[in-house]
């Protein structure tokens, strides 16, 4: 049984369509998950800096303000620990987003693989008709 050029056209359309909506996804993703290691880089870096910091020696921590600091009233050891917190959650959001990006890549290689198979059909069918 033959299938008409028409169906292999529409079908070979809608597999192009799924493949370059499983590019953008893809292309989101990773864009947010290059966001996300920024932000866990930073908190790593202020979480290194309040570590330093002794209080006990009259060393303050500022918080800013707009356009001046205020002196925080937070014991340091709270400021480190909210930053180990958020810290952990920044490794769970991108251990999420690598995963959603790996997925998207095996989606985008199979309906890639779909395509050009539907390419070779549709070749094949044209040629015999």
């Amino acid at each position: 049984m033959s299938v008409p050029d028409e169906a292999l056209r529409k079908v070979l359309q809608e597999l192009s369509i799924r493949a370059s909506e499983a590019q953008r996804s893809m292309s989101q993703t990773r864009t947010l998950l290059q966001i996300k290691e920024k932000d866990k880089r930073v908190i790593g870096i202020t979480k290194n800096e309040l570590k330093v910091i002794d209080e006990s020696k009259g060393e303050r921590v500022y918080k800013g303000v707009g356009k001046m600091c205020v002196h925080a009233q937070l014991l340091t050891e709270y400021i480190v620990t909210l930053t180990e917190v958020v810290s952990s959650m920044f490794r769970f959001v991108l251990e999420t987003l690598k995963s959603t990006v790996a997925g998207l890549n095996s989606k985008e290689k199979d309906l890639s693989d779909d395509v050009s198979s539907l390419q070779k059909k549709l070749k094949v069918h044209i040629a015999h008709s």
